[in-house]
């Protein structure tokens, strides 16, 4: 065991540490762990460390910037997905409501065949009323007012010009 560690003393390498009887932790003046390199002794070395450590700390960044964009891709994905099932159930849900609607219509006197027309003009005039006010909503984002395309009539002329001039100008 002695000649180990002193042949390992003559390598440069340290001896492993040990915990000491009674819970005691090593000398504090005892290097750590991470201090394997000798600390830089000019300017020029502490730059090149200090670019060094910025590079690996840009690298660990990248790559949890990485995972984290997986893990959000992957959410998005299961949030997708269970967005469809719900509009699938949703729809199952108002075919069923629509078909106890006739069935109600059906039995209270009124044949099966109007009651389905009838209910079919009501889905009907709700989904024209619902896209005519979604395309007069539409013109909203095209910005008009903040990027000066007014449907009002063109800018009067400046003073001292004709409609001509102003077009060559």
């Amino acid at each position: 065991m002695e000649t180990q560690a002193s042949a390992s003393a003559e390598a440069g390498a340290r001896p492993p540490l040990t915990a000491q009887p009674g819970g005691a932790q090593p000398p504090q003046d005892a290097p750590s762990a991470g201090s394997d390199l000798p600390p830089p002794s000019g300017v020029k070395e502490a730059f090149g460390t200090l670019w060094e450590d910025l590079r690996g700390a840009l690298a660990e960044r990248a790559k949890l910037l990485s995972l984290e964009l997986r893990l959000a891709t992957m959410t998005l994905v299961q949030v997708l997905v269970m967005a469809v099932i719900v509009a699938v159930l949703a729809v199952t849900c108002w075919v069923l409501l629509v078909a106890g609607i006739v069935a109600g219509l059906a039995a209270a006197g009124l044949h099966w065949a109007l009651a389905l027309v009838l209910l079919i003009a009501i889905l009907a005039g709700t989904a024209y009323f619902l896209v005519r006010t979604m395309l007069r909503s539409l013109e909203r984002l095209s910005l008009p007012h903040s990027l000066g395309r007014r449907k009002s009539a063109p800018a009067p002329a400046a003073p001292g010009t004709t409609p001509m001039t102003q077009e060559a100008g």
